[in-house]
């Protein structure tokens, strides 16, 4: 599990599906900056 990975995951993460369709906590923890 390099950083890299980490980030393309992130990446995958975010471009993924919309912040609303996410449960309410884990859109709290993953939401960015």
């Amino acid at each position: 599990m390099g950083l890299s990975e980490n980030a393309a995951q992130g990446k995958a993460f975010l471009t993924g599906p919309p912040r609303a369709a996410l449960p309410a906590p884990l859109a709290t923890t993953h939401a960015p900056p």
